[in-house]
């Protein structure tokens, strides 16, 4: 297991339950999903003869590499986006969080409480995973555990991003519980595994989830769930 790989003060898990916690970043630790989604709309929106890009179109990018959401945009729009769509976006993006960017409601709390171990894996690039834990706060409890799908080079769905995962952790894969917000990370986590809570905060009409996820709707429940949850075949 890699060094520092920390945890809270409180105990939420018997003995032999679960070794860690894999907290999804975007929509699970940082509230960031609907800034991103409105900004993407105001870009698709600017595009010169191109109306916005249909809201439930945006949320089903959720999750998802950057360059799949730019080929649905593409296609949503009957057209290419601009070169350097993704450079302006990424730009924008850092500014728009700088300003409004919080963490979710009830995290702090949570990872305070954890006696697990935890880290963060996601699709993003290592800079925005630190950018977004840094504006919020969080990122000194992920200190020497993030992981990005652009450095393991593996993006979710594929289930070989939380296997690769549970590999540099030095655990079993279903030995891990994953907190994911998306199809892509739920299944990726599924197909790995492990066992998946999938967070819907306040989400009226959450994505379409896979089969077998635990849906769960208020962060700071999780600790109680954690404890509650059925033990890994075999223990």
């Amino acid at each position: 297991m890699r060094a520092g790989f920390g945890c809270g003060t409180r105990a939420v898990s018997r003995p032999g339950r679960f070794d860690a916690v894999i907290f999804d970043c975007d929509g699970v630790l940082v509230d960031s999903e609907g800034i991103s989604e409105d900004l993407l709309a105001e870009m698709t929106a600017e595009l010169a003869g191109a109306g916005s890009v249909d809201r439930g179109v945006l949320r089903r990018l959720r999750g998802e590499r950057f360059m799949k959401g730019v080929r649905r945009l593409e296609e949503a729009l009957g057209r290419p986006l601009p070169p350097g769509f993704e450079d302006d976006f990424r730009s924008r993006s850092r500014r728009r969080f700088q300003l409004e960017l919080k963490p979710i409601p009830g995290v702090v709390e949570v990872l305070h409480e954890l006696r697990i171990p935890f880290c963060v894996a996601s699709n993003g690039p290592r800079d925005k995973i630190e950018l977004t834990l840094g504006i919020t706060g969080l990122l000194p409890r992920f200190d020497g555990r993030i992981f990005s799908a652009y450095e393991l080079d593996v993006w979710k769905p594929d289930p070989r991003f939380y296997v690769e995962v549970a590999r540099e952790l030095g655990l079993a894969a279903d030995r891990c519980v994953v907190v994911e917000d998306s199809a892509p990370g739920v299944r990726a986590a599924l197909g790995a595994g492990m066992t998946v809570f999938a967070f819907a905060g306040g989400d009226d009409s959450p994505p379409a989830l896979p089969a077998g996820a635990h849906l769960f709707r208020e962060m700071g429940a999780l600790p109680d769930l954690l404890a509650a949850a059925p033990p890994p075949p075999g223990t």
